[in-house]
């Protein structure tokens, strides 16, 4: 709980400064290796907050704080020391904090942009005990690395509309590789115009 309330005072400048406040939700694709190379796809979703502060004519910023769903499997080993082939699925309930420059070109009320910075994922649950128990829980408590997008929206108004692809890498070394991808749509009010 206290984990979940330092990433709310940490949002908040964010808020403050806003200029388009959007709520996204959609779906995360996982895949995941651990150390023997063994591999995991699993499928989960999301939704989250995010502000765009900072607006300028080609550049602005943007700080997102949500819900994400990542999907790993267990790691134990059979009595020949080999993973089994049909190891069971779970999922980890994370707390997602990122914020991205983007770099952005407008066609009238269309706009295309680009963007990365650094995330932090936060597991606040995992899905199925029973299997999560056999992983260290380490391995999920926080997973620093980076985030990069691409996207587009459309303002109608003070109404923005969007759509936008998502691909976070962890930075962490440990027994899982982790690359998860989202597809998130987008509905935001803009408070005050770019520059």
């Amino acid at each position: 709980m206290k984990k979940i309330i330092l990433f709310t005072i940490a949002f908040a400048p964010c808020i403050m400064s806003a200029q388009t406040l959007n709520i996204e939700n959609g779906f995360t694709h996982t895949n995941v290796k651990n150390n023997n190379g063994k591999e995991c796809i699993n499928n989960g979703y999301s939704i989250s907050l995010s502000i765009d502060y900072l607006e300028k004519k080609h550049f602005s910023l943007n700080s997102e704080l949500g819900y994400i769903q990542s999907g790993y499997y267990t790691s134990f080993m059979d009595w020949g020391g080999n993973l089994p082939t049909n190891q069971s699925k779970f999922k980890t309930n994370d707390l997602h904090f990122s914020t991205t420059l983007r770099g952005r070109a407008s066609f009238k009320k269309f706009n295309i942009y680009a963007g990365a910075g650094p995330k932090l994922d936060y597991t606040i649950h995992k899905s199925d005990r029973e299997y999560a128990k056999w992983v260290n829980t380490n391995e999920f408590a926080n997973m620093f690395g980076v985030k990069v997008e691409l996207g587009f929206y459309v303002n109608v108004k003070k109404i923005r509309c969007g759509l936008k692809t998502s691909y976070f890498s962890n930075l962490n070394t440990g027994t899982f590789s982790s690359n998860k991808y989202a597809t998130l749509l987008s509905i935001g009010y803009t408070f005050h115009s770019q520059d």
